[in-house]
């Protein structure tokens, strides 16, 4: 994902077993927000992260200025045997600047 914007929110369905691997714009300083929220009804959960980019002055991209890589992934289970090996294997492929790893069950199928 490359968002264009300097503000950029990413919404995560607890559930869902995917990676996304954010580019920001190019940036001297950003701030990333993270929290998730656990639904009553159906104790299902979302979870959001934020970024937030310093906005440049100048027109030009200045050549001390670089992109953030984020990388968010749901580890899939605390006892998910694949997890070390595909945190792994995205890492080394994306070289993120920060991970975020999500996690909705402490362990067995109904934690």
């Amino acid at each position: 994902m490359n968002p264009a914007n300097r503000d950029f929110v990413l919404e995560i369905i607890g559930e869902v077993r995917q990676a996304y691997v954010v580019t920001t714009k190019p940036t001297a300083l950003a701030s990333i927000y993270a929290n998730n929220r656990i639904n009553d009804g159906d104790s299902s959960t979302v979870h959001r992260l934020t970024i937030l980019l310093r906005a440049s002055q100048e027109e030009t991209t200045p050549q001390n200025l670089q992109p953030v890589r984020v990388l968010v992934l749901n580890a899939g289970g605390i006892q998910n045997p694949d997890f070390p090996q595909v945190f792994y294997e995205l890492c080394e492929q994306h070289d993120p600047q920060f991970a975020l790893v999500t996690e909705t069950r402490l362990g067995g199928p109904q934690a």
